[in-house]
């Protein structure tokens, strides 16, 4: 095989953007790398590292934090996540470690991780709308259910579902996923689950049967003759 030959990543991803820094020790001299360099938005050379310089690129609300982990990191490694402002404005999340060498010398690592970031924030929103949607197709089978083995309309068999779950105190997913399991199976509804939706029912259709407070009949006190 050709020795410049190298095989192709797995996965499409691009390779997360990375650069170092070290801190010379009593000269307080800085050095990037051209990694970081690219991350800040700049040509290698185009600047003279400094603290100062370094600092500036760094979110506001983020500062303080980045310096104490600086700091932290001349005793012991010490890590954080910030947000750098590159030097066209663009602001994306690194991570930063911080550690020293034997020698005193202060190296860092900054690793761009705005695209897993970005990822993982997508993955979980896409995630969330799946399991609404799955909610709400079992939700819709278990009214079903009920409108169909009972003969009551949609807002009786939804308003059903909400009083079984405030009564047993869990989610109406939940509630829903049991009848329409049950609805499934060979025995249908019955036992305990059975005797609830009756209950319930019961207890709905007399809360519609029973006129409001401001309308209950209030006999006149009669005259004494």
């Amino acid at each position: 095989m050709d020795p410049t030959m190298r095989p192709q990543a797995a996965t499409s991803a691009p390779p997360a953007q990375a650069g170092r820094l070290s801190i010379s020790p009593g000269s307080e001299r800085w050095s990037w790398s051209d990694g970081l360099f690219t991350l800040h938005g700049m040509e290698p050379g185009d600047v003279v590292p400094t603290a100062e310089v370094f600092l500036r690129h760094v979110h506001p609300d983020d500062r303080s934090l980045v310096e104490r982990v600086i700091d932290a990191g001349r005793f012991e490694p010490s890590g954080c996540e910030y947000r750098l402002v590159d030097l066209s404005g663009k602001s994306r999340t690194v991570t930063l470690a911080v550690d020293t060498l034997p020698d005193g010398t202060v190296t860092g690592l900054v690793v761009d991780v705005t695209t897993s970031r970005s990822r993982a924030v997508a993955d979980g929103v896409n995630a969330q709308l799946a399991l609404a949607l799955e909610s709400r197709s079992v939700i819709d089978q278990a009214k079903g259910v009920l409108m169909s083995c009972f003969g009551v309309d949609s807002d009786a068999a939804f308003a059903c579902l909400s009083l079984m779950s405030q009564h047993r105190n869990i989610r109406l997913r939940v509630i829903a996923e049991e009848i329409r399991s049950a609805a499934a199976s060979g025995d249908g509804l019955s036992g305990a689950l059975l005797t609830q939706i009756d209950g319930t029912l019961a207890l709905l259709a007399a809360r519609v049967a029973a006129p409001p407070p401001s309308e209950a009949r209030v006999e006149a006190p009669r005259r004494s003759a």
